[in-house]
């Protein structure tokens, strides 16, 4: 028996040795370049929702990443002279002849959100008007000519400090808040843990503070993609990336950085997967 294990062992070694070399050889060390916008990316740790989704499936893949931090446009000029070998995220851009674009990786979701108490009926931008409203800078360069024209009947402002947006919201200083659905409640979220820590909550019989918050949903999801300077690789990380989708595993990255999303995610996983 013992000669049996040997010879089989000798047999398979060579094999083994081809899968390891093959494995080996296609392994890179790969840099890719992202900006700085919490939760999506976050130059302070290296990590987010963008980073740690991309980061995965190029792990998983057999790669070694290395990720670094630019202004986009200057890390897609580096990608196009293979001075790196992605930039992420990249928004309505297709193939060039040095920039391959993959397929969506994730789905921006920018959205109006008010307090349920408040019982607003936000069905059309015309029902903004009169409203109290904040959103980010150059918010309305974003989101079409109807937004824009919307805010100029109401109380509207535009802020650099998007962290505090959500407790502007809770502390009824805005009607309403238009931002980003992962950059909300991720701020919603740290906000929340921030209050607990001092025990100052605001609302302290509230177990989560997102069960106070109400979504319109009016504003067009926006799909972001990472952009390669190598067909092969672009290719191959698509195929990845559905399987990695098709698993959910995004769930769980997402989870990490805004909380429990079970009831709001559901409809994101069906997205995903209809666009992949």
């Amino acid at each position: 028996m013992l000669k049996i294990y040997v010879l089989a062992l000798k047999l398979i070694s060579p094999f083994i040795l081809i899968l390891l070399t093959f494995s080996h050889a296609n392994s890179r060390e790969l840099v890719i370049f992202s900006s700085n916008a919490p939760p999506h990316m976050i130059a302070a740790n290296g990590t987010g929702i963008d980073i740690d989704i991309v980061k995965t499936i190029l792990t998983d893949m057999g790669h070694n990443i290395t990720v670094e931090f630019s202004p986009l446009k200057r890390a897609m000029e580096q990608v196009k002279k293979k001075e790196a070998d992605a930039f992420l995220p990249t928004f309505f851009q297709k193939d060039s002849d040095n920039i391959f674009i993959s397929n969506a990786f994730i789905q921006y979701r920018p959205m109006i959100f008010s307090l349920k108490k408040s019982r607003l009926a936000i069905n059309s931008f015309t029902d903004l008007q009169g409203l109290r409203i904040v959103s980010f800078q150059g918010a309305t360069g974003y989101f079409g000519e109807a937004f824009h024209q919307a805010t100029k009947q109401a109380n509207y402002t535009e802020l650099h400090d998007m962290s505090k947006f959500p407790e502007m919201l809770l502390m009824a200083r805005y009607d309403a808040v238009v931002l980003d659905y992962y950059i909300f409640y991720y701020f919603l979220k740290m906000y929340q843990e921030q209050s607990e820590l001092a025990g100052n909550g605001l609302f302290p019989l509230i177990d989560n503070y997102s069960s106070m918050i109400k979504r319109h949903d009016l504003i067009p999801e926006v799909n972001a993609y990472v952009g390669f300077n190598d067909e092969i690789l672009r290719n191959e990380f698509n195929i990845q990336l559905k399987k990695f989708i098709g698993n959910n595993r995004q769930n769980r990255i997402i989870e990490k950085y805004i909380g429990t999303i079970s009831t709001r995610i559901f409809a994101l996983s069906t997205r995903y997967k209809s666009s992949s």
